[in-house]
């Protein structure tokens, strides 16, 4: 038996009027579905999947050394945590895959020194994919990562073996307004949310001295991720009963159907 079709915007909204009584959708239907109707579907349920584990994230981004404000990312929707990475082991791998690294040639790390721990791509083809050392030849200087890395590695990427963590503390953004130099470089110890015209930023607290990793927990915003990110298929695939569900509530609504009440019962239990 073949798998069934993935679930996307144009499946679930055709669906959702079909169900509603339009045999047919027309394109004008179905922009509205989609434009409108998703939207409103799609904020009701993202009220309700803050603690849900697809929509949390993990970035990584690079520190500039004395710049002290930063852009979160672009799907962005609410912080968890933010912490400091660093390490002294740092080199330009000869190669790599989606599940393996190979270390510089001169890289002197032991098997067990690296093994447990994570290895992060720093620059070129695959920055910002870091994962875990679970096996590692000295002869070879093949290190293999589980899971695979988001994007692979390649020639002349750069790593950095991740041995030191600071957990930054969160302070709301008046705190920095106490401290008397605000712009001295050092080791980060905390940051600081602000508000601007698109996904929000951070202020890091003292600046950083030197080029650091974050490690960057958060919940991602459902509203953005047709723009940002492919999770949007995964959440379709989970709740594409409720998808459709909120699309027939509303188109329902609109063609002032009796079963609008009782299908709106419906939608509020799957939520």
């Amino acid at each position: 038996m073949a798998a069934p079709t993935v679930p996307d915007l144009t499946s679930i909204t055709t669906e959702a009027l079909k169900q509603s009584g339009i045999s047919n959708p027309s394109s004008a239907d179905l922009t509205r579905a989609q434009t409108y109707w998703m939207r409103e579907v799609k904020a009701e349920i993202a009220m309700r999947l803050r603690n849900l584990k697809p929509m949390q994230k993990t970035a990584f981004l690079p520190t500039t050394i004395g710049k002290h404000r930063y852009s979160n990312p672009s799907d962005f929707g609410s912080q968890m945590n933010l912490t400091l990475m660093y390490g002294v082991h740092t080199g330009s791998a000869q190669s790599g895959a989606v599940g393996t690294i190979t270390l510089a040639a001169d890289e002197d790390v032991s098997e067990d020194f690296i093994l447990g721990k994570y290895v992060l791509v720093t620059s070129g083809t695959g920055a910002a994919s870091c994962s875990q050392v679970t096996a590692y030849s000295t002869s070879t200087k093949i290190a293999t990562v589980t899971p695979n890395f988001e994007t692979a590695p390649a020639t002349s990427s750069g790593y950095m073996i991740v041995d030191t963590y600071y957990q930054l503390l969160q302070e709301p953004l008046w705190e920095l307004d106490k401290v008397m130099s605000p712009t001295i470089k050092g080791l980060p110890t905390h940051y600081l949310p602000i508000g601007d015209s698109d996904d929000g930023e951070f202020i890091l607290y003292p600046p950083p001295d030197k080029v650091y990793w974050l490690q960057m927990r958060y919940n991602v915003d459902l509203m953005n991720l047709d723009l940002a990110s492919p999770l949007i298929t995964t959440l379709y695939q989970k709740f594409e009963n409720v998808f459709i569900q909120g699309v027939l509530v509303r188109a329902l609504r609109g063609k002032d159907d009796v079963r609008y009440q009782a299908e709106r019962v419906i939608y509020n239990g799957y939520l």
